[in-house]
């Protein structure tokens, strides 16, 4: 009986600590990485593979399962406390008329900013344009927050003012990927010599070091994209700020040598991830 309560208590710890995991915010990590729900795998786990975990508990009991849920609560406490990476923006409506920024769904999360950015936006449906969904046409608003119908939403131009700060471990170039007549002002500012980098066609040669990036951009009809990338001169490839994690908001303190070994952490999180439902998926073989 005392065997079968420590079981029991076993997996509704286990089983606490996977939501715990699961839903408190972090960073660097790509899986898991908490509040707003907001990433495909972290809504595929929500809804498919969680209810299956919930069915099929005793894959909990397994020491290999238990030691696993141990290294991802000790990770994750690190990368809790990590500066925060991602693209920083604040949104204007191309009138100009109102001098605040637009408020989206994610300034619930992120006061400060209309998004905070953390995967490369590609397309219109990308973008944080969410302060207000189609709403009924009988209300004949005049307010820019509104919109009714597809061709509506194809039609918003609006204002970006990015910010970020950029690590950058070798020689390289950094693309903005914009096109030139979009962007309206860019500063880079190389942080340990205190002195302002030149653009050259939407892309400036950087060294190693950090940067602080500030750049203000229009995005015009249905041809929305944000994508930074980096591009190493010892072998040439082409690699997103945001999936390399070395683009952070602009008020975080951070270090070469720090990022570097956080993001290493974030790695081996995302590894146990994977380990850890290839356990609930084996749980019958390994029993």
């Amino acid at each position: 009986m005392l065997r079968l309560n420590v079981n029991k208590n076993l997996v509704k710890i286990n089983l606490t600590v996977i939501l715990l995991i699961y839903l408190t915010p972090s960073n660097l990590n790509k899986f898991f990485d908490g509040m707003p729900i907001i990433d495909k795998f972290d809504l595929f786990f929500l809804f498919i593979i969680f209810p299956i975990i919930l069915l099929n508990l005793e894959f909990l009991k397994l020491n290999i399962a238990k030691y696993t849920i141990i290294s991802l609560s000790i990770i994750k406490l690190i990368l809790i406390f990590a500066p925060e990476n991602g693209i920083s923006h604040k949104i204007y409506f191309m009138d100009g008329k109102d001098q605040s920024f637009i408020k989206t769904y994610n300034s619930f999360w992120n006061k400060d900013y209309s998004a905070i950015q953390k995967y490369d936006w590609k397309k219109k449906e990308n973008f944080p344009i969410d302060w207000l969904p189609s709403t009924d046409k009988i209300l004949n608003s005049t307010n820019n927050y509104y919109y009714y119908t597809k061709e509506d939403f194809n039609n918003i131009n609006l204002i970006f003012e990015s910010q970020f700060l950029l690590a950058v471990y070798d020689e390289s170039k950094l693309q903005l990927n914009l096109p030139i007549r979009n962007l309206v002002s860019f500063t880079i500012k190389d942080i340990s010599l205190k002195k302002n980098l030149q653009l050259e066609f939407s892309s400036v040669d950087l060294q190693k070091g950090l940067y602080l990036v500030n750049l203000k951009h229009a995005q015009l009809g249905n041809n929305y994209e944000f994508s930074p990338s980096i591009i190493s001169k010892k072998n040439n490839i082409n690699l997103s700020l945001l999936a390399k994690n070395i683009a952070f908001l602009p008020n975080q303190k951070i270090s070469q040598k720090n990022i570097f070994i956080l993001n290493l952490l974030a790695k081996v999180f995302d590894f146990l991830v994977v380990i850890f439902l290839i356990i609930q998926a084996m749980k019958p073989q390994l029993q």
